[in-house]
Formats: C-alpha cells, structure tokens, sequence
C-alpha cells in the first residue's frame, strides 16, 4: 500500500498534491470533530454524543419549540454540561445559579460571540447593545442616568397616552371581527356569546406598533403614530432592519461563521443597507436638532458660562444623553462621539421595542388562556379609583406586580444569549456535577474561546431552584409567598430571575419595560376582556431574539397572536 501511495507520488505529481490536500483535510476534519474535543478540558464534563457534522447537538434546538431540547438534555446531563453547535463547535450550558452569577459579575471577561456582535453591529451600529470592554463601560455611564426611577417616571404619561389609543383600537378592530357561527339565529336575535366565532385581532399587530410609538416618543421625542397611520419610511426601514433578526438562512449562518462569505451579496443585505442609510438619515436630523436645542439652553445657564452635567434635564431619552453627553463638565474621554449617540437610537429600538412588545402580546396569550388569573388581576385594577394613576401607585399593586415577575420568568422575551471566555477561567458550581469519569465536581475549568450558552428560560424555570412540581407552572401567587433560598440567591436588579440579567451588561431599561408594561395591563384590562378564538389556535414559542407567536404547523403565516377582544361591558 505505501508503495503504491509513493509511486503515485513519483508517476503523477499533481494527483499527488491533490492527495496532500485530501489527507491534510481529512486530519483537519477527524481532529475537529473527534480528537479536539477529547483533548478540551471540558470533555470530562456530561453531554451528548455529537449527532450530526453539520447541525452538532443543535438540531432539535433548532426543529423544537423554544426551550424544549435544552429541558430535555437538562434531565438527562443535569444542569450543567457540554453539547455540540453548528459545525461541531462545542458549547457550555449552565442552568446553575452561581454559574450565572459569576457570567454576570464578570460580564467584560464574557463579551457576546464576535458573529453576534458582527449582526447587531450591521443594524444598531457601535451601540451599547453591541460594543463591549471599555467602550460598553463609557457608554453606559453617559446613558444610565436617562433611565433612572426618576427619568421613568416622567415618561409615565407617554406609557399611558398610548395604552388609551391602543385600547382604542383593538375595541375598533374587535367589533370588525365578530360574527355569528351560522345562519340559524331567529331573525333579529342576537347571537350569545357562546354562538360567536371570532378570527380575532392580531393583538401582536397592534401592541407592536403601540410600542413603537412609545419608543419613539420616550426614546427621542419622535411621534410615529403608527397606531393611527400607515407605517412611515422611518418606520418601515426599521421594520426591515429588524426583521433580519427573525431568521437567518443558511447563508447567513455560514457567512456569520466565515467572516470571507460576507463579500457573497445577497439582495436581504442589500434591502437591509439601503434601510440603514433611511434610518441614519433620520437619525443624524433628530439628533443635531437635539443638539441644537442643548447649544440653546447652555446660553442661558449661569450667564451662558457652559451647561453643565446638574443642568441636564428633559424627558425623552436621547435629550438626556445628548445633554449630558454635552456638558462641559464632562471629561473629555468619557465623551460618546456623534456615531456612538446617533447608534443609541436603533439600540433603544431594538431593545425597547421588540422586546417590551413580545412581553405584552404573552401576557395577554397567558390571561386569554386563564381566565381565573385575568378576572383577579382586572378586579384588583377596577379598584385604582383614577384611571390615570402615578407609576408608584401601580407599583403599589401586590397583583399586578405578581402577574408580571410571573410573566417574565415564565416566558422571557429572550430566552437565551451566548458569552465567549475571553480567559481561562474556574468557575464555582452550587451544586457538584458527576464528571464522564464518574467523579464529583465542585468547580469547572473554562478555557479562553470557550463559547458559553446562557438559558434565560430554563434558568427562570430551574427545577432546582423552583422545585421540582413547581417550576413549570404558571403561578403569580409565589410572589406573594416566601420564596426559595436557592431563588434568592440570584444576584439580579429584578425579580430574583434571569430575564434582564445582571452585572455591568444587566438591562439599563429594565425599570423602562416595567412602567410600560404595567401601564399598558391598567388600561387594557379595565376596559378589555381577552379570550381563545373559536375555534382555537395553537400557539407555540420560536425564537431568534425574542421568542414570538407562531402557529404550530404553519410557518407560512409568520408571526401573529390572534385573540377574542371584547369590551369588559360586554
């Protein structure tokens, strides 16, 4: 055999070269899949065997519904442990609370996965979604005090404004929808609610471009009115922007893993670009406007000496930060350039937008389905004697509030997100995990590179945490009661849950989506009954971002939460 392998070498030297290439590759593709992972420290940890050279572990995850692989891999392998991405890649997932702790406490030494800064980076720019390090650490110390309990609460009007016109709305579109099931009613009877069958109102339409409304207001004081009007071009180029999000094909998963596929154009690259060229267009006009407005004040302030950080006052967002961005008092590195404001725009859109919206459209799926639960909470709202009422007072609510920590832990607009190990690192487990070995282990070694999985969702659901019986349920009243030491032990800004993170990378709009959301059930369920269509849909979770409503079976339709809208009087 090696001397016919030598003499095709000496008869036919370009063959030969083809062989080399051949072997060189085929060692390259045993090594990757098969001795690499071996060689990996984290190989002793529990896993799966890998599945598929293309799809690794990941296919399920991928196929199921959000959530589903991952909780059935957790009963298996435990709530730590490694499985295969895309190509191969091996990733490290923990459910463990201290695991998540350690992520978030250290969050500059676990920046995202340079592919997923690459796709954010394409649509918000270097925003604080999407930058990390010291850039991430400058950006936030200029925008965070937009968003402190006071700046919210000055907001609060906005949050209310629109929840009226948005309720306003669904009681429009819901009298359009209505109609009896047959035509056997008697002549002039009218048919009970019983005998209805309702196509229902697409409440995720509508709260969709409610939320956009109320970004574009509280974010920088601009009016979309998409409630009232047909989409404008600002609206539709975000809209396009962001639906690159939703999915990606398999192009784009191979071009996000080999930076050298970029230079392949397709025409969804292209459409996004020209949207980003509307949209920085816009931008760059709202935000020297706002500028403008910051040059005129500091005029008037201490006899036109400069404005400084103490002056800084206003509602929306973006005038927040262009002031304080502005004031002379500033140190001059700590400063954001006009590309690194004029991003914040599309990262506040992202963020606050598409997440708040996907939050709301859940909560009113999970009270359509429970009707118990929408009864209690409608009738603790009925008793607020003014109906437009401070943010404190709705903090106030014990319910309400329940509902809500209940309702982000049980489905998370995000129900996951990826780190990278930008060091080796040790990192404590809460409880030990037994090793392929067979040995216990109190602690894993993380080594640089490694890519690590956060699960949002299962964290919120941990059977460990919440108990076994427990944890699955939907159950605002165990915010009512005593909670479980091992959930207390989450160290998070909110609700002893995962769902806006924590650390230097937690959420900065968490107490932004709070008064949003409360504002919104306050106003819609006091007037508002929500119910399944007849007949039923079956809604399931899929997710790329966010997780959204789409019915099971039928991609085709896109997302959509069609419910039953009827007027509390009803």
């Amino acid at each position: 055999m090696s001397f016919s392998v030598l003499q095709i070498v000496i008869d036919h030297p370009g063959r030969s070269a083809g062989l080399a290439l051949g072997l060189i590759g085929l060692a390259v593709f045993v090594d990757w899949f098969h001795l690499a992972p071996r060689r990996s420290p984290l190989y002793n940890l529990p896993g799966p065997r890998l599945e598929s050279y293309l799809y690794g572990n990941a296919k399920d995850i991928i196929k199921l519904e959000v959530g589903v692989a991952h909780s059935h891999l957790e009963a298996v392998y435990g709530p730590t442990f490694v499985y295969r991405g895309m190509l191969g890649q091996p990733r490290l997932y923990s459910a463990d609370p201290k695991v998540f702790n350690h992520l978030m406490s250290q969050a500059y030494d676990y920046p995202k996965p340079w592919h997923i800064r690459k796709v954010l980076g394409s649509i918000v720019g270097d925003g604080l979604l999407s930058s990390e390090g010291e850039t991430h650490r400058r950006q936030r110390r200029i925008i965070l005090p937009a968003f402190s309990a006071q700046a919210i609460r000055e907001l609060f009007p906005i949050f209310l404004d629109k929840a009226m016109e948005l309720t306003e709305k669904m009681t429009e579109e819901a009298a359009k929808k209505d109609g009896p099931t047959d035509g056997s009613e008697a002549e002039g009877e009218k048919a009970g609610p019983s005998r209805l069958v309702s196509e229902g109102v697409d409440v995720m339409f509508w709260i969709g471009r409610a939320m956009l409304d109320v970004i574009g207001l509280a974010g920088f004081d601009y009016d979309f009115d998409s409630i009232e009007k047909e989409s404008n071009e600002l609206s539709i180029a975000y809209k396009t922007m962001f639906d690159g999000l939703s999915g990606q094909s398999t192009l784009g998963v191979l071009q996000d893993l080999f930076p050298v596929l970029n230079y392949i154009r397709t025409e969804r690259q292209a459409i996004r670009e020209r949207a980003m060229m509307t949209v920085n267009r816009y931008g760059r006009d709202i935000l020297a406007r706002k500028k403008k407005a910051v040059l005129d004040l500091s005029v008037g302030v201490d006899g036109g000496k400069g404005l400084g950080k103490a002056d800084v006052q206003g509602k929306d967002i973006l005038s927040s930060l262009v002031r304080a961005n502005m004031a002379t008092d500033l140190a001059e590195q700590n400063r954001l350039g006009d590309e690194e404001v004029l991003a914040q725009i599309s990262t506040l859109l992202l963020a606050g937008f598409e997440t708040s919206s996907t939050a709301l459209t859940w909560m009113l799926h999970s009270l359509s389905t429970r009707p118990e639960i929408q009864n209690k909470l409608r009738d603790e709202l009925l008793k607020v004697e003014t109906s437009e009422p401070s943010l404190d007072e709705l903090n106030a609510l014990p319910y309400l509030d329940a509902f809500v920590k209940e309702s982000l832990r049980f489905t998370p607009p995000a129900p996951g997100t990826m780190r990278v190990a930008a060091k080796d690192d040790i990192i404590s487990l809460s409880e030990p995990i037994k090793g392929r070995d067979g040995k216990l282990m109190t602690e894993i070694y993380v080594p640089k590179g490694t890519t690590m999985f956060v699960p949002i969702m299962r964290i919120n659901r941990a059977a460990h945490m919440y108990g076994k019986d427990d944890a699955d349920i939907f159950r605002p009243e165990r915010w009512l009661e005593p909670m479980p030491r091992s959930v207390m032990d989450l160290d998070v800004p909110y609700g002893h849950q995962a769902t806006f993170l924590g650390g230097p990378r937690g959420c900065i709009g968490y107490r932004f989506a709070l008064a949003e959301i409360k504002a919104f059930l306050f106003v819609i369920l006091r007037q508002l009954t929500f119910e399944s269509v007849v007949p039923a849909i079956d809604y399931e979770h899929r997710a790329n971002m966010v997780q959204r409503p789409r019915v099971k079976g039928k991609k085709e339709e896109g997302f959509h939460m069609k419910l039953q809208v009827r007027s509390v009087k009803d």
